[in-house]
């Protein structure tokens, strides 16, 4: 018999703007950019080492021996497999706990199902997730009617910060904004967006900055400082969420193309397109960065002489399929089809492996991209 564990993050977007704030938005991403993946400075990765459990979460020095076996963890989402239920449970129960405690206000869902063989059990579990999507747990701390409430949220308040009533989910992202001083560097995500030094000169790589203050720092473009009367047309900020909403289709028939085969191909396929998709993303990612880099150096004068390059967009998330930021409005559709394009072609490139043993060549473009603009100056 074997026994799948599936864990998913919900309503991250909601989570991340709760508050309204861009530095709660940044340290909230890269809090969330530490959650799920397979590195050892993810919280998963944390979990499992207090637990004790041989795992294969490192592809590159996985256990020769693994208890546990995963085959998806990436985007805020993991699927394990094990031959031992209580081995599962052990890790359902660190992990939901851990979960709880460093991000409040984070809704989840899990579930634990049994089976002839990985491809059975994870049916089962998936059924049991789609029940569990329908029932909201409690959100902890709960506010009774005597406690003060955070402005922003209406959650319970637990700290005053600059003489702001905040709740538990704000005062963590305080407390991440200050210990990794994203007000002076780059967090590990927005390193990630970086073009490598194969792509651009390290010395300009070093100097690439993202802003902080959307009314302040936001680089806008010279049009929107020009005394005319289409200055404003260019002052606004846009918000875009690129989002691969055909993959679970593409999942659904890599599934069934695997039909049959054992539990070690199983794993290993589903493994390797979680590992591939990631990749191709954030190459695509670092490509769109660089044409938006190579955009800004054209209208500096004197590039030699640049102290800080500061591009016109804050990422936000980096996820499997997913990859909301902020940009100047009027970067915003040639920076989102550069990626999309870049994308299409890097998962090309990193899906070959995965998708052969689906016996599909290549992967249709399920993309979908929606931005609202925001008003900034």
């Amino acid at each position: 018999m074997t026994y799948c564990y599936l864990f998913e993050a919900r309503s991250i977007q909601h989570y991340l703007f709760r508050t309204g704030k861009l530095r709660d938005v940044v340290a909230a991403s890269e809090r969330l950019d530490r959650l799920i993946d397979s590195s050892e400075h993810s919280v998963l990765y944390q979990v499992l080492q207090a637990t004790q459990l041989r795992h294969d979460l490192l592809t590159e020095h996985p256990d020769p021996d693994p208890q546990v076996r995963f085959f998806r963890c990436k985007g805020g989402a993991f699927y394990a497999c094990s031959d031992d239920k209580e081995t599962l449970q052990t890790l359902r129960d660190s992990w939901t706990l851990t979960f709880a405690q460093l991000y409040p206000g984070l809704e989840y869902c899990d579930a634990l199902a049994q089976g002839q063989s990985v491809a059975h059990a994870k049916q089962a579990a998936l059924y049991l997730l789609a029940q569990a999507r329908n029932f909201q747990p409690a959100s902890l701390p709960v506010a009774t009617t005597l406690c003060a409430r955070a402005q922003r949220t209406g959650s319970l308040a637990v700290k005053l910060r600059h003489e702001e009533l905040v709740d538990l989910p704000s005062w963590y992202n305080e407390q991440a904004y200050n210990h990794w001083d994203l007000r002076d560097k780059d967090g590990a995500l927005q390193a990630r967006f970086k073009p490598t030094g194969e792509l651009l000169d390290p010395k300009l790589v070093d100097k690439i900055a993202f802003p902080l203050d959307l009314e302040s720092e936001f680089p806008l473009t010279p049009r929107a400082t020009a005394d005319d009367s289409e200055s404003e047309l260019h002052m606004d900020i846009a918000l875009l969420h690129i989002d691969g909403n055909g993959m679970g289709q593409v999942l659904q028939d890599l599934d069934k193309a695997l039909s049959g085969a054992g539990d070690d191909v199983y794993c290993s396929a589903f493994r390797d397109f979680s590992e591939a998709m990631a990749t191709a993303t954030q190459q695509a990612a670092q490509q769109a960065t660089l044409w938006l880099t190579k955009r800004v150096l054209s209208e500096q004068a004197e590039n030699s002489e640049l102290t800080e390059l500061l591009l016109p967009m804050r990422p936000l998330v980096l996820g499997a399929t997913t990859l909301p930021y902020c940009a100047v409005l009027t970067w915003l559709w040639n920076t989102l089809s550069s990626f999309v394009r870049l994308l299409s072609k890097r998962r090309g490139l990193h899906l070959n492996q995965p998708m052969r043993l689906s016996k599909r060549p290549t992967l249709k473009a399920h993309l979908a991209a929606s931005s609202q603009p925001v008003p900034g100056s």
